[in-house]
């Protein structure tokens, strides 16, 4: 939950925008999402986890309305922005595969 709460500090706290240093640089992320599937599919469900839980925080008193008005419309901008980024052939054959092949490594275990 800490990260999620973290999510919704950040996009609050800064605009969605291209080329500002104090932006969320959307073309940029768009970019990188592009080019792989999986990180762009993490990436897209957990921008969408985060829509979810600002609505819950709000109807649950933890959040003000107007919280919820910009992390959506700002997470709403990045969205359209990776959505409309041209798709490497890399990303597009493994959007072929979609979920139904995992997408990630396993975290192995570390021994010390």
């Amino acid at each position: 939950m800490k990260d999620i709460v973290d999510m919704i500090v950040l996009l609050y706290g800064h605009e969605v925008c291209s080329g500002d240093r104090e932006c969320i640089d959307s073309k940029y992320i768009a970019k990188v999402l592009a080019d792989d599937w999986g990180f762009w599919y993490d990436a897209t469900q957990n921008l969408e986890k985060v829509k979810t839980y600002v609505s819950k925080y709000v109807s649950e008193g933890k959040l003000w309305s107007n919280v919820e008005v910009v992390v959506k419309g700002r997470i709403n901008k990045m969205l359209k922005t990776v959505e409309e980024e041209p798709k490497t052939d890399k990303w597009l054959k493994r959007a072929k595969i979609g979920t139904s092949k995992p997408w990630y490594r396993e975290v192995e275990e570390v021994i010390r």
